[in-house]
This record gives structure tokens, C-alpha cells and sequence, in this order.
């Protein structure tokens, strides 16, 4: 083998190892990203196995400087930018994650380590042996990676990660502040909230159900009258008479312990669920606005429910200083946070269908006043999530094609400059 065809096949490895490697956190990155609750949530987990509890704004910074150095170093890993600064980036960070995958994959302290969000669930063995094979090809590009062209020219990559921020906050943010541009959860915008047993209002003999819980990597079955302490997480609801499904199940509470899963989610007209997951995040200020949401859903033939996680006595409490006039029932954590992102969010459900989801932190003036008072209705906030993600992706990638041909127009009109330069000295020797 010559040493020219040596040093080409070496170039497209370089090639080939920036796109796959760059791929691959790339999708890291946006997942983590598109649903930043589920990394503040998995951060927490981790946090909590520790006993490392942080407040919950250091916890969603440093979600969003993980999704945003994954999605960005690995955009501009495939695009040949920064080629000496990058590898080393992306190695520093798996010197952080590879024995921290070591570590799930021996002691198991968490079913899924979270690496692409809901997205993607894979196993703690092959998340580790995964980022060892991602290791080694960093470490040949740190060697090799500048013997292969970039596809833009180094003044011009400050707009290129540009670019890439910029889509990354408006994703992040939108998903944090409203709910995730994507749903990759168990309980999709138009999938129905219930299965049929349960819509029906038919609920399984108590002895067929058990509750599935996790504590520390090990996972346990319980009866509806030996349910764990809080120590343990929710899983999900096995119904044994029942086909066994992957999704996670909503199931109900009154608050004297009664499975009450058919009467808090009707099955026919329109209803809103106020969906509390930490209870002790609530704000007291939406009160009022709570109370008048279900006075205009009754008065429009439809009714509100809220679903709160908590004990018996913060759940009485807070009906007692919200004064609410809409029923109470309380559910698993783990279930709401699937349900819907956010401290406090609203989830409108047309015959027991999703219809749209959204956060409360957020929640202006004029979507208030034309949800109570206009004949339009709540499906003025109907869900454009997906739609508005295809519509930045494919803004950012007309984006990086223009940067594209003008850099390469540049550098087309710097070649011939300077070779019209090198003509006029050649003929001005004598």
C-alpha cells in the first residue's frame, strides 16, 4: 500500500469516525434537550441515590450545559470545526461519564442511566461498553483529526456555533417553559389516557393488580394493601389479568385510598386535569385562576380533576387554602411527571384523548382570557409542538447550507486572488 493511499483511507476514517461519533451525541444532546424536565428528573435521581440534594436552579443549569455540550460539540465534531479543540472537549467529557458508567453498570443504583433521555433506553452494560468504544475513536481523532478538511474555514465557525446555540435554547426553553417539542413519553398528545378496561370503568379484580416500585436497582412487586414507604419509586401498575404492556398506567386516588382512576378521567366530553407532581412546588397564585378554569368547564358541559402527588394531610391542606371547587385525587409521582412536564401543568382530554398539554409557568393573559371567556374554547392552545421542531431544524440547516456557499464563495474568490497575484509576479520576473 502506498503512502497516498494510506493517507487517504486514514482522511475518510477521520471522516467516518466524525459523523458516527458526532452523530451519536448529537442525539445525546437533543434528546436531553427536547425534554430538559426528564434531565433535570434523572439528575435528581442520581442526586438523590448520593444523598447531594441541590436546589433545583443549579440542577436545571447544569442540564442544559450537558444537553448543550453534547449537541454542540457533536454538531461541529461532524462538521470538521474547532478540529483540535473539539475531541479534546468531547474526551474531557467522557473522562467524566466513563467511569461514572462503570459505576451504574456494577452497582446498578438505576434501571436506565438516562444517556438518551426517553428517547432511547438502553442497558447499563451496553451504555458503559458504548462509551468505551466512543473513548477510543476520540482518542484517534485527537491524533488524526486535523488531517481531514473542515467544512467551514475558521474565521467563519463563530456563526456556526452561533447557529447551534441559538436552536438549542429555543428548543430547551420552549420544552421547559411549555412542554417538550416532542413527546417520546408514555402518554403522547392523541393517544388516549386510559385503556379500554379502564375508560370503561371496569376495573380488575384488586388480586390481579399489583404495583410495581424501585429502590436502589432493585425492583418489587406490592398489593394495593402493602404499598411500600416512600422510600421506594413508582414504576408502573401490572394488571396480571391483562396482556402485559410497556406504557406506564394512570391509576387514581380518593383521598381515603380508594382506586377512583374511572371517576377522576372520564371517559366521554371534555375535561382538564390539573396535574401536580411535587406538591410542595406548587404556587398558591393559581389558584383563583383554577378555580375559575373549572367553573368555565362546567359551565361549557365539561369538568376539571387535579392529580397531585403527596400525602394525605399536604393534599388536604391544599385543597383547604385553594378552596378549590373541582375534585382532588392523588397519584404516583413518577405517573404525573410522565403525563405532563412541569411544578404545575394543564392536560385537555376530549373522550378521554389527549389533546394538548401545557405547562402553567408560562401561561399569558391572553390564552388565559380566551380559554375562560371566548367561544373558541381551550383548543386555542392546541398542541404545534412537532410542528415547530421541523420547522427550526430545517431553518438551522438552510442556515448552515447558506454559511456553507458563501464561506466556500470566499474561499473560491481567495484562491483566485491570489493565484492572479502569483501570475502577475511570474511575469514580472525577468
Amino acid at each position: 500500500m502506498t503512502e497516498t493511499t494510506r493517507e487517504r483511507l486514514l482522511k475518510w476514517g477521520v471522516v467516518m469516525a466524525r459523523i458516527v461519533i458526532g452523530a451519536l451525541f448529537v442525539i445525546s444532546g437533543i434528546t436531553k434537550d427536547i425534554d430538559l424536565w426528564g434531565t433535570v428528573y434523572k439528575i435528581e435521581e442520581y442526586l438523590n441515590i448520593w444523598d447531594m440534594q441541590q436546589p433545583r436552579t443549579i440542577v436545571f443549569m447544569a442540564a442544559i450545559m450537558l444537553s448543550g455540550a453534547e449537541f454542540t460539540l457533536g454538531a461541529l465534531l461532524m462538521l470538521g470545526c474547532c478540529r483540535r479543540a473539539v475531541p479534546m472537549l468531547l474526551t474531557a467529557i467522557m473522562a467524566v461519564m466513563l467511569p461514572l458508567t462503570l459505576y451504574i453498570y456494577i452497582s446498578n443504583p438505576v434501571s436506565d442511566c438516562g444517556c438518551f433521555g426517553d428517547f432511547l433506553v438502553i442497558s447499563n452494560g451496553a451504555t458503559f461498553w458504548k462509551n468505551v468504544v466512543i473513548t477510543a475513536v476520540l482518542i484517534f481523532l485527537i491524533k488524526n483529526n486535523r488531517k481531514a478538511a473542515p467544512l467551514f474555514t475558521p474565521y467563519i465557525q463563530w456563526l456556526v456555533i452561533t447557529l447551534l446555540v441559538a436552536f438549542l435554547l429555543s428548543v430547551g426553553l420552549y420544552g421547559y417553559n411549555i412542554q417538550p417539542m416532542i413527546d417520546f413519553r408514555s402518554f403522547p398528545v392523541g393517544s388516549a389516557l386510559l385503556h379500554d378496561d379502564d375508560t370503561d370503568g371496569e376495573s380488575s379484580d384488586e388480586g390481579d393488580v399489583t404495583f410495581l416500585y424501585e429502590k436502589n436497582g432493585d425492583k418489587k412487586e406490592f398489593a394495593l394493601d402493602a404499598l411500600p414507604d416512600s422510600t421506594w419509586t413508582f414504576i408502573d401498575r401490572v394488571d396480571h389479568s391483562q396482556p402485559t404492556t410497556s406504557l406506564t398506567e394512570l391509576v387514581a386516588y380518593d383521598l381515603d385510598g380508594n382506586d377512583a382512576t374511572s371517576d377522576a378521567v372520564g371517559g366521554e366530553g371534555e375535561e382538564i386535569l390539573l396535574i401536580i407532581p411535587q406538591l410542595q412546588r406548587a404556587e398558591m397564585s393559581w389558584t383563583y385562576f383554577l378555580n375559575e378554569l373549572s367553573d368555565y368547564m362546567v359551565s361549557h358541559n365539561g369538568r376539571m380533576a387535579a392529580l397531585i402527588a403527596g400525602d394525605d394531610a399536604s393534599v388536604e391542606a391544599w385543597a383547604d387554602i385553594s378552596m378549590a371547587s373541582y375534585p382532588i385525587y392523588t397519584a404516583e409521582a413518577t405517573t404525573l411527571k410522565e403525563l405532563a412536564r412541569g411544578n404545575m401543568a394543564l392536560v385537555y382530554l376530549r373522550d378521554g384523548n389527549i389533546v394538548w398539554k401545557r405547562s402553567m409557568a408560562l401561561m399569558d393573559t391572553s390564552l388565559t382570557d380566551a380559554m375562560l371567556f371566548s367561544s373558541v374554547g381551550p383548543e386555542i392552545i392546541s398542541d404545534k409542538g412537532g410542528a415547530l421542531f421541523r420547522a427550526l431544524s430545517f431553518a438551522l440547516l438552510l442556515a448552515l447550507m447558506a454559511l456553507y456557499i458563501l464561506d466556500s464563495t470566499g474561499r473560491l474568490v481567495k484562491w483566485r486572488l491570489r493565484h492572479r497575484r502569483s501570475k502577475r509576479n511570474d511575469s514580472a520576473e525577468p
